[in-house]
């Protein structure tokens, strides 16, 4: 750019000179000397400009090549890691019943949060539905966040439960959809209040109930998130999501559409 604007530069100068061609003759050197001059400095320019990309791309290659070596020198210490962990696994007696003794132990401590957690699925869920009953029969929206987040987390835990019992009898698949009814009958009262509050936005602005429509909203919003997130985790193997109970709830995630539901909702009563 710089040597650019020297050459525009050089030229309108020349062009100025030009205009009274009567001492052309006598000034004819004095030109050649000044553009001499001009383009010497543009050379100059260009030279430098040159020399700074090639000390940037001298830069870059040297950088790209100790990246390389880094790479590889933390390949050969996982590598070695990898080596001595099999060697220290053959000089500990009794190794594979110790790695047995873990897993087992990993798998009864997440039996056991789960047990926990259908042991508390009955009181979260009647405590939610007393909340939410509060909200719709005043018709506000105090409890609406908090029953949202839990009531999140529940569906959450009922999606992965279900995943993973997919492989096991009809009877305990039963049992279990007997189980998560009053979560199902909860989340449809949840969205039934949700939806009026949204067809009352006209009246609540009129009210000014703002904190209302906000929590509305931010309940939209974050129903949208998680489906953009399951939409990403979806094509996914479940397989490769069995051990991470939040990847496998995303990836057995029913998409809900809360924010399309809710501009139906808005037309309906505008209509």
């Amino acid at each position: 750019m710089e040597a650019e604007a020297a050459a525009e530069a050089a030229h309108a100068r020349l062009v100025a000179e030009l205009r009274h061609p009567d001492d052309l003759a006598a000034r004819l050197p004095q030109l050649r000397a000044r553009a001499a001059a001009d383009r010497a400095q543009v050379d100059a320019q260009m030279r430098t400009l040159l020399d700074e990309q090639l000390a940037d791309a001298r830069r870059g290659v040297a950088a790209l090549l100790r990246a390389r070596s880094a790479a590889a020198a933390v390949r050969a210490d996982l590598s070695a890691a990898h080596a001595l962990g099999d060697a220290a696994g053959g000089q500990i007696a009794n190794y594979e019943k110790i790695k047995k003794i873990s897993r087992t132990h990993q798998n009864f401590l997440a039996t056991k949060d789960v047990v926990q957690q259908f042991q508390q699925l009955q009181s979260r869920v009647e405590e939610l539905q007393g909340l939410l009953r509060e909200d719709t029969e005043r018709h506000g929206s105090e409890n609406l966040l908090h029953v949202h987040y839990q009531l999140q987390q529940l569906e959450g835990f009922r999606n992965v439960t279900l995943e993973r019992a997919r492989g096991a009898g009809s009877d305990v698949q039963a049992s279990l959809q007997t189980l998560f009814k009053p979560l199902a009958a909860l989340a449809a009262a949840f969205e039934a209040h949700l939806w009026d509050l949204a067809r009352a936005t006209l009246e609540l602005v009129k009210t000014r109930q703002f904190s209302t429509i906000i929590r509305v909203t931010k309940i939209v919003e974050a129903e949208e998130r998680a489906d953009e997130l399951a939409s990403l985790v979806e094509p996914m193997a479940l397989g490769s999501a069995a051990d991470d109970p939040d990847r496998l709830a995303l990836a057995t995630r029913q998409i809900k559409s809360y924010r399309i539901k809710f501009f139906d909702v808005l037309r309906e009563a505008i209509g």
